[in-house]
């Protein structure tokens, strides 16, 4: 009975390890340090292009962000100026990253809006800052700030709130959308 039992374990974790190997596509190959770094290094890509491409390598959203991590506006999930303005246009705030954050603030500051150039930290506390309060529009914003028992996270620069996105009108960015 003991040989029994033994035979049957020893079967069950043979099979059960024939089938967890790695399967990869026939033709895959693996990422190689010398096509990241070609990436990494082509100043003729914008870092929202090097992120693209690096995903195409099959790299993570979060090991892309590693990556980029001298990337002003391509190191926090990525985007563009335009899906910052189609997010704040249809409502959706909840839905930027750190990295259209800072698009749309340095876009803002060009078209003669609010004067902020904001830091990683700061986009990503405003990101988390909207996320966490679902707050979507800018009439959600504003009602917020006007609720005393509400408050700002000290990590929000003070006024950007208010100043970028109840008080600006996004459709000031349209001519410098490509």
């Amino acid at each position: 009975m003991m040989r029994f039992r033994w035979t049957a374990l020893v079967a069950g974790l043979v099979a059960g390890m024939w089938g967890c190997g790695l399967e990869f596509p026939p033709d895959a190959v693996g990422v190689n340090l010398t096509e990241v770094n070609r990436i990494r290094a082509d100043t003729g890509l914008t870092p929202q292009e090097r992120r693209e491409q690096l995903r195409e390598l099959g790299l993570s959203d979060s090991t892309i962000n590693g990556l980029l991590r001298n990337e002003r506006t391509g190191n926090q999930f990525g985007g563009t100026l335009r899906s910052a303005y189609d997010k704040v246009k249809v409502g959706t705030f909840t839905q930027l990253t750190p990295d259209e954050i800072q698009f749309y603030g340095d876009a803002a500051r060009t078209a003669g809006g609010p004067n902020f150039t904001l830091t990683d930290p700061q986009a990503q506390a405003i990101a988390n800052f909207v996320r966490v309060q679902g707050l979507n529009t800018s009439d959600d914003v504003a009602a917020f700030l006007a609720d005393p028992n509400n408050v700002v996270p000290d990590d929000v620069p003070t006024g950007v709130m208010q100043q970028l996105f109840v008080d600006f009108d996004e459709d000031e960015v349209l001519d410098q959308i490509p």
